[in-house]
């Protein structure tokens, strides 16, 4: 699996997160389906055609999206006391027009109402807050937070869940 991770790694590019590549390593079990229908042999082994033609033309297209994703993020500035969050979205993007600011306002108001409404439980709300506003790997969570990564992971799953819904019921898509 190591070897997994380094070629996403590789492969991925400039711009990856720990999570980035970890995804895209995961991606590999899909792509042996697809690998198997589309190997021809009598030429490289399979292993290799797996990791340097499929699982290399994967991680490419994803290092594009991470890339551009890059190019569109909006980073966020935030404090929180006493368990009240606040967010201060700085758009740094050169295009950013009155509207796309009002917007962007908006759609932070909504996170801050979710998170200080307390509409999911503490846990989820403090690995919600270190992961995905304070920029913590999966790992530093689960350590900060004196937990199993797993627990980690399913709480993030579920509070993005939570989050998801909530901004799709005030119309955000």
């Amino acid at each position: 699996m190591k070897t997994v991770w380094f070629c996403a790694a590789r492969y991925l590019g400039k711009g990856a997160t720990n999570q980035d590549i970890e995804d895209a390593s995961i991606d590999i079990f899909t792509i042996v389906d697809q690998a198997r229908i589309s190997y021809r042999p009598g030429g490289p082994s399979f292993l290799n055609y797996l990791l340097h033609v499929c699982f290399r033309n994967n991680c490419i297209r994803e290092g594009k999206k991470i890339r551009k994703r890059l190019g569109l993020e909006i980073p966020i500035e935030f404090d929180y006391e006493d368990q009240v969050l606040a967010l201060n979205v700085v758009d740094t993007s050169a295009d950013s027009d009155p509207e796309r600011q009002a917007r962007n306002a908006a759609f932070s108001d909504e996170i801050v109402n979710f998170l200080n409404a307390k509409r999911i439980p503490d846990k989820q709300r403090e690995a919600f807050i270190l992961r995905y506003l304070e920029g913590m790997s999966h790992e530093a969570i689960a350590q900060a937070l004196d937990a199993p990564l797993g627990s980690v992971k399913g709480w993030l799953n579920r509070a993005t869940t939570a989050l998801r819904k909530y901004l799709e019921e005030r119309g955000w898509s």
